[in-house]
């Protein structure tokens, strides 16, 4: 049996379910936009006053500070650590973030970073260790293939 239905209640029904459509399809709120945006920026840094703008991270000096990430933990989590090793770690470290920080046609240039405290030390090693993460390359679109292909 057919019914009729007031057209106000007729109405009710199709703005319920427009609402209902369209909270189906919104789209939800990013919020970490800001750490994927900063994937893609160039990073900079101070250092004493100093900024520098170091390119992305090579695949060497990446496993370098990989290295030096684990050689850290495990010189902290040793009791008996004596200050020439931390002295060799800081010498290696230093040389590390010299490699990373300048490209290769300003090694004529002294080490900015030669005289770095081990407080300094801590702080650069998170700076590069970020850094390693970023790429200048640019994937052209394939078409019908993923760039993970």
């Amino acid at each position: 049996m057919i019914q009729l239905i007031p057209p106000e209640q007729f109405l009710a029904v199709q703005e319920q379910q427009r609402a209902e459509r369209q909270a189906a399809n919104r789209v939800p709120e990013v919020l970490n936009d800001d750490a994927v945006l900063q994937l893609n920026e160039r990073g900079e840094f101070k250092y004493r006053g100093r900024r520098y703008r170091p390119p992305p991270t090579s695949f060497l000096n990446a496993q370098e500070l990989e290295r030096l990430k684990r050689r850290l933990e495990l010189l902290e989590r040793d009791p008996d650590t004596s200050q020439r090793e931390l002295l060799a770690f800081y010498r290696d470290a230093v040389q590390v973030f010299d490699r990373c920080a300048r490209p290769w046609w300003r090694r004529w240039t002294p080490n900015p970073f030669r005289n770095a405290s081990e407080v300094e030390v801590g702080h650069l090693l998170a700076v590069f260790y970020t850094y390693r993460f970023r790429s200048e390359v640019d994937f052209p679109p394939i078409r019908g293939r993923s760039p993970a292909r």
